[in-house]
């Protein structure tokens, strides 16, 4: 009996082994994500991106190279929360304005998600499996500055194979910020963008953005 009991006690610590190192494998899969609160989001350690680097001469936008299939896009749009979608920007599409340009590539918050009858924070998920390797990633995150929300907060996460890469949070409508990451060994990218909406009911609710993205 003491075997018997001693074989299932292994047994069932073999399996909680197991789920629990899926789980960390597959965490943003399954949206198993930091909670944002408030307009400042994600709490914790931060962790600080690279210096910004400027992408070597000749290097074609992310998305780009997305679209021309030298990334393997695994769920552009992917579903975090009721509502909420992440989606390429492309030149037929609405621009995203930051820096006072207008930004025909990047990736953004659908429909300006949340609504502009919603009021408080929300996530969208976007991934892609990368065809190829990368060393560095730069891109520029912010808010649309074409929005209507002076208290509006964004952050965005970057995970690499499911482990934190780095984080923007807190940032203000007309501030973006540049950010590089180390892709060494990356084989799966993930963007997490968060908006907080303070005041409801505007035309152009704040949108969550990133752009000027390049990987070499």
């Amino acid at each position: 009996m003491r075997t018997f009991f001693r074989s299932w006690a292994s047994g069932f610590a073999l399996v909680v082994a197991c789920v629990s190192s899926a789980a960390s494998v597959y965490a943003v899969d399954f949206g198993c994500l930091p909670k944002i609160f408030g307009p400042c989001f994600l709490k914790g350690s931060h962790t600080d991106a690279l210096p910004y680097k400027t992408p070597p001469k000749g290097t074609a936008p992310f998305f780009v190279e997305a679209a021309k299939k030298d990334l393997s896009v695994r769920e552009v749009l992917k579903k975090a929360e009721p509502g909420c979608f992440l989606f390429e920007v492309n030149p037929k599409a609405a621009p995203v304005l930051l820096q006072g340009r207008a930004w025909k590539l990047g990736l953004i918050f659908k429909n300006g998600c949340p609504t502009s009858v919603d009021r408080g924070s929300r996530q969208g998920v976007a991934e892609y499996l990368l065809a190829r390797p990368y060393s560095t990633l730069s891109l520029l995150a912010g808010l649309d500055e074409a929005g209507e929300d002076p208290k509006a907060r964004m952050s965005l996460q970057i995970f690499g194979d499911g482990k934190e890469l780095a984080r923007a949070t807190c940032l203000k409508l007309g501030e973006p910020k540049l950010m590089s990451v180390d892709l060494k060994g990356v084989k799966r990218l993930t963007f997490v963008l968060g908006v907080y909406v303070a005041s409801p009911g505007l035309k152009n609710p704040a949108r969550a953005s990133i752009v000027s993205v390049y990987a070499w």
